[in-house]
């Protein structure tokens, strides 16, 4: 599929229920993992403010396209609405824990110990390195790498772990784009020791010069809380609801059947209202992360 951007007519045919059931969700996955799924949203959003606008008036709703070639005005049958909100809530559900939950705020959901990271724990670097990504999907899988190593670095600032500030802090200088001001980073790597709150704040600067495809860098936060949840055995991390619409998310991403596998079995391994096998569930992340990432 396209960009949803570039696709009217087929994201008009998921809107309007006419994309059968196992297509829908691979559209609902790429949308999901698009660069400019923000616009999407934000178009939507659009449309049901016209809906209710032109019927506060009493008129029969006309909407804009969110295609490319500018707004135009159509008329949307009443079914056509009710899966217009039927989707816009799936989606927005899938996003809605990243957009409420920072990487540092993910991070002490799914790690709320004082003590530090374990010593062997580690965010693989990807195979293909971490400088130069130039096509799109370089640079979202760098995103999914930059996104689980804020995770990190969000628990070693807090856990006062400075050996392990200044490495993650390192690494992740590394990786983000040459364009970005890493001024923030290369502070708290150079100061570990620097109080908490002090380093957090520019962790937060750091996060806000970051140029990443914000969807990817979710997801990948996203994973390496949901590793260190796996690993702490911390049931509560995954009872939010979110996990599916990451997952979706992961989907979108997947270039290979090793991480199309890997995101089944993650799906498989959190039934509701049951314990996971821990091991397991923790092996798969790490497998999903390592090939989104690399």
């Amino acid at each position: 599929m396209k960009e949803p951007n570039e696709d009217d007519e087929r994201l008009a045919a998921l809107l309007e229920g006419r994309v059968q059931a196992n297509q829908r969700e691979d559209m609902l996955a790429r949308l999901a993992a698009a660069d400019d799924d923000y616009e999407v949203f934000a178009g939507t959003a659009g449309v049901l403010r016209a809906l209710e606008e032109e019927d506060a008036r009493g008129r029969p709703p006309r909407v804009p396209s969110m295609g490319r070639g500018g707004w135009r005005r159509t008329t949307i049958a009443v079914t056509g609405t009710v899966v217009l909100l039927l989707v816009l809530g799936v989606v927005w559900k899938g996003r809605a824990p990243s957009l409420t939950r920072t990487p540092q705020q993910l991070a002490l959901a799914a790690y709320p110990s004082a003590q530090g990271l374990p010593p062997e724990w580690r965010v693989p670097t990807p195979s293909n390195g971490v400088r130069g990504a130039r096509t799109s999907a370089e640079r979202k899988a760098r995103a999914v790498y930059n996104g689980a190593l804020l995770v990190d670095l969000s628990i070693a600032i807090r856990t006062r772990d400075t050996a392990r500030t200044r490495e993650l802090a390192g690494r992740l200088h590394a990786s983000v784009d040459r364009g970005v001001d890493g001024t923030a980073l290369h502070r708290i790597a150079e100061h570990p020791g620097a109080p908490a709150d002090s380093l957090s704040a520019l962790l937060e600067q750091a996060m806000a010069g970051v140029k990443d495809p914000r969807g990817p860098l979710e997801l990948g936060a996203w994973l390496e809380a949901a590793r260190l949840a796996a690993n702490q055995r911390n049931a509560d991390f995954f009872a939010d609801g979110g996990s599916e619409g990451m997952l979706r998310r992961a989907k979108g991403l997947a270039r290979d059947e090793r991480a199309a596998q890997a995101v089944r079995r993650v799906r498989d391994a959190l039934p509701a209202g049951s314990a996971p096998r821990w091991d397991r569930l923790e092996n798969d992340l790490a497998t999903l992360l390592a090939r989104l990432s690399g």
